[in-house]
């Protein structure tokens, strides 16, 4: 994690300070930081950095990073808070706004969290109803497809 998380930094500050039309990749940057310190149990940092990623989205009104955002970063924010029902609002809000048929990267970033919260809130019966109902959606779509790559 911390190696990940230094390398994207590094990247970041390139990416802000040398390069123009780089959204994208700071999205994809943001987002992979905040998963890695979600899982890897940095909250504190996650809980700092994530509205201030979703308010910069926002601030240059980026559709794609606000659901991605607010379907991952954001619901684990709201979980460390201790939350889980502003985590589903969450959740519920980014897939409704993202609004493209299809299954995205919001939509796994929305099964995942909103499962967790789910679980979070000791409800096993809707995390797997969660994952099952979204299940042939992700099956149809390349997102497993994606090969994890090493050094």
């Amino acid at each position: 994690r911390k190696d990940a998380l230094d390398e994207w930094s590094q990247a970041e500050v390139i990416l802000r300070t040398q390069c123009v039309g780089a959204a994208w990749e700071l999205s994809t940057i943001a987002f992979l930081s905040l998963d890695a310190m979600g899982w890897t149990g940095a909250w504190k940092e996650l809980a700092d950095r994530a509205p201030r990623e979703l308010q910069r989205a926002k601030e240059r009104g980026d559709r794609y990073t606000i659901a991605v955002l607010q379907a991952g970063g954001m619901c684990f924010a709201h979980l460390i808070a201790d939350q889980p029902e502003k985590a589903l609002l969450e959740a519920e809000h980014a897939i409704a706004e993202w609004g493209f048929r299809g299954f995205h990267a919001q939509h796994q970033n929305y099964m995942r969290h909103h499962a967790l919260a789910d679980l979070y809130r000791g409800n096993v019966e809707a995390a797997h109803h969660c994952i099952e109902s979204n299940w042939p959606a992700l099956r149809r779509s390349s997102m497993r497809r994606v090969a994890p790559t090493s050094r």
